[in-house]
């Protein structure tokens, strides 16, 4: 949402996301005695959240669906401070955890490095209810992309091939 503006709108949404990544730790460890287990979704807490945590180690499933232990090359300060966060604090997030579940055996390899257990659920798809149909020549099919503006320059990557379907199959609309 502020990948496209200037270095002031950056910092405020850091400066926000970090306050409420500190909220968020507070009242995870404050209520952590309260439940038998706690799902804990890809939040990256800093240090000493994690620290308090580890007592909890037992109750702890961390779930985390995307790559996010993969780096860019980022030209920006706030990227590369992103790429040395996640570095450190996913491992430890990891290692904090008694239960990690991940969506494929890529995230799941990286995951076994720091945690035992780690569970594979594959994505949510109803294969029973969505599964390949026959559709008339021609007739209109639209290819989705589902990210953010953060992840949006990955499609540059594929650009090419998408404009080769949309040459050969003018039908497909991204």
């Amino acid at each position: 949402r502020f990948g496209h503006r200037g270095a002031a709108s950056r910092l405020l949404y850091f400066v926000i996301s970090f306050l409420r990544t500190v909220w968020v730790g507070w009242c995870c460890v404050g209520l952590m005695s309260s439940f038998d287990r706690v799902l804990i979704q890809k939040i990256l807490f800093p240090r000493p959240f994690v620290c308090l945590l580890k007592k909890h180690r037992d109750k702890i499933v961390y779930d985390f669906d995307d790559a996010i232990f993969t780096t860019d090359d980022p030209q920006s300060l706030f990227g590369r401070i992103g790429n040395w966060r996640r570095g450190n604090s996913l491992p430890r997030m990891l290692a904090s955890a008694e239960t990690v579940t991940v969506e494929n055996a890529y995230t799941g390899s990286y995951a076994q490095s720091f945690c035992d257990r780690v569970e594979t659920i594959t994505g949510p798809i109803d294969t029973d209810r969505y599964s390949p149909v026959e559709r008339p020549e021609g007739e209109r099919f639209v290819l989705g992309w589902m990210g953010s503006s953060t992840t949006t320059p990955y499609l540059t990557g594929i650009l090419g091939s998408l404009e080769r379907v949309a040459d050969a199959r003018p039908e497909v609309v991204l």
